[in-house]
């Protein structure tokens, strides 16, 4: 598994230098501390994001394995959806998910923050700064066009298979993330977690933010990788 992984990732992944490989895991990085301080806000999370957020209260687990069961399960769907075609490349997103978790578990610890210690205005605050850094990070991520995030290989599998365009997609998605992490609320007898004001807020200003960064600093980005070819 190990060497058809390495092939898979040599095929769908050429021209990659240092510089490139820095720009993703910057992004990456600075995704899991928008996620983080996404949470810690306590007014609402993204769609996707309910999902392992409502789980790791119901069960008791940790944001980041709750997070990475998801993605397993992104993953899963993927290879599902495209009946085993190109499952190598999905698989690559197993370790990315790994060591995503391992991050956001990390900062759920450095960032001791707690919503319920301060005012609406603070906690907003602490969220406007989650959704920020969460566009500026699938920004840099998206655009090294390395390992896709799960949750958005899972939706872009599903657009692929049904033909929907995937900015609707996108929307379904969503809705039906916010169906999951409703059900699992029902079943464990809890009032909805993770759906509130800060949903409607992630929804329209990630984008927002994606689409200033992309504006102002993508092709920076671009050229530091040297992408500018590849664009």
């Amino acid at each position: 598994m190990g060497n058809r992984i390495v092939k898979a990732l040599k095929n769908e992944l050429p021209h990659i230098n240092v510089n490139r490989i820095l720009i993703y895991c910057a992004g990456m990085t600075v995704l899991a501390v928008g996620l983080t301080l996404n949470a810690k806000a306590g007014l609402g999370v993204s769609p996707v994001f309910a999902v392992s957020y409502s789980g790791s209260k119901i069960f008791g687990i940790s944001l980041g394995d709750a997070m990475f069961v998801f993605y397993t399960l992104c993953i899963v769907m993927q290879i599902a959806v495209r009946r085993m075609k190109n499952y190598k490349c999905d698989l690559l997103q197993l370790p990315f998910s790994v060591v995503f978790s391992r991050v956001m578990n990390l900062f759920d610890v450095v960032f001791s923050y707690d919503c319920a210690a301060h005012s609406f205005a603070s906690n907003f605050v602490v969220l406007l700064a989650g959704v920020t850094l969460t566009g500026i990070g699938i920004a840099a991520t998206l655009n090294m066009r390395l390992i896709p995030n799960p949750a958005d290989g899972a939706m872009q599998a599903l657009s692929d298979a049904s033909g929907v365009k995937a900015g609707t997609m996108k929307n379904i998605f969503d809705a039906g993330c916010c169906a999951v992490t409703a059900a699992m609320c029902f079943a464990a007898g809890t009032e909805i977690i993770g759906i509130s004001i800060g949903t409607v807020v992630c929804i329209s200003g990630v984008g927002r933010v994606i689409a200033v960064v992309n504006r102002f600093w993508m092709d920076k980005m671009l050229r530091a990788a040297g992408m500018d070819a590849a664009r």
